[in-house]
């Protein structure tokens, strides 16, 4: 009757011995789905048609509510020189049917990184939908940075996390670490006065 989703089976379905006969309603987005079903029967020679309405004997239509959550890392990309930390920030939402929402404060977020990378802290709890970690390294390297979270959305437990390639949840960030150095040479040399001598940087 509304709201997102599609059926899938025998559309009309035939009964069983019980007068039972079922199909599958699935959705790939969040929202509240009106259904309803429609019989025609012939009793005692006579033609009735019955619809999940209300009226008399029969039942309501049915509701059914599909939830989502969905987690993303800012910045994406970033570059700093070693030794100099950056903050990375996550960001939940959740959908009760109703509409995309910050996650509730006191959420968890777990975050991982690629060696030679350092997470401090390795999880945060969401104010407004969001907390920040720092990530470091002590050497040159590209570094990824995931982010997950399990957060109860409409009484169930889901859990998403950054590069699970499922639909609004956002790639992994990458971090890049550069160095540079400079050496001389000779370290030591001695020679006779008035005689020049190289030194290399």
């Amino acid at each position: 009757d509304s709201g997102p989703g599609t059926l899938s089976g025998p559309n009309p379905c035939t009964t069983d011995a019980s007068g039972n006969c079922s199909i599958e309603l699935n959705s790939t987005t969040a929202g509240v789905v009106g259904l309803s079903a429609h019989a025609t029967v012939s009793v005692a020679g006579l033609t009735l048609v019955r619809n999940t309405d209300g009226t008399g004997s029969n039942s309501g239509p049915a509701t059914k509510t599909f939830v989502d959550a969905r987690i993303s890392v800012t910045p994406g990309q970033a570059t700093n020189e070693v030794r100099n930390a950056h903050d990375f920030t996550a960001h939940v939402q959740v959908n009760n049917g109703t509409g995309w929402v910050d996650a509730p404060d006191g959420t968890s977020v777990s975050f991982t990184v690629s060696a030679p990378g350092t997470v401090t802290p390795s999880s945060c709890t969401t104010t407004s939908g969001a907390c920040t970690v720092s990530v470091n390294s002590q050497t040159a390297a590209v570094v990824t940075v995931n982010a997950s979270t399990t957060v109860t959305v409409g009484g169930l437990s889901l859990t998403r996390a950054t590069g699970d390639n499922l639909p609004g949840d956002g790639s992994n960030a990458t971090k890049t670490f550069v160095d540079a150095r400079i050496s001389i040479t000779p370290g030591q040399a001695t020679n006779e006065v008035r005689n020049a001598h190289d030194f290399t940087a």
